[in-house]
């Protein structure tokens, strides 16, 4: 008996999605790390494991928000964070350099590990699905976008150390 399951982690298509929402919900104007993307990323479709992410006390409301949106888990259990964060990484890229050829991201931004999106209008009616979707789950992306605005990416209590999705020891701060 064969069995076909679809995991949207792992599909080009449904990453270049995201990467859309990501960038239609903060605007072209802002360039992001290519780590804090794909930060976001994972936590803009695995919201619920932010409730194991070390935020300060201040941000409770994030965790208590992640725990509510735990019982919207909609897959089968997933492997720790790190393995399915690394096992997401390809497609990831693949999705941003599909973006980058299509002339949405800069190409060079993008080999130099930063995510320029150039302001390119999309089609109307995939900009109507990313504007209906990035409604839908508005207190997701503001949560997200709180946390990546408060908290540097990398270096000791960075992004990266609070998650544990990124090694953080050899960054350059």
């Amino acid at each position: 008996m064969n069995q076909l399951s679809f995991q949207p982690a792992f599909d080009v298509y449904h990453s270049s999605f995201r990467f859309l929402r990501i960038f239609g919900y903060i605007g072209s104007d802002k360039p992001l790390s290519l780590d804090l993307a794909r930060i976001i990323d994972y936590y803009l479709l695995f919201f619920h494991r932010m409730e194991s992410v070390r935020l300060r006390r201040t941000d409770s409301a994030i965790k208590k928000l992640a725990k509510q949106k735990a019982g919207d888990v909609r897959y089968e259990l997933q492997p720790d964070d790190k393995l399915l964060f690394a096992r997401m990484e390809p497609f990831q890229l693949s999705a941003l350099r599909t973006l980058a050829l299509s002339g949405y991201l800069d190409l060079d931004e993008l080999n130099n590990r930063r995510v320029s999106f150039l302001g390119r209008e999309i089609p109307l009616p995939l900009r109507e699905r990313v504007l209906e979707a990035n409604q839908k789950d508005q207190d997701v992306m503001d949560a997200l976008f709180a946390v990546a605005r408060e908290y540097p990416v990398m270096g000791r209590d960075g992004l990266k150390d609070r998650t544990g999705l990124l090694e953080y020891r050899y960054d350059p701060v």
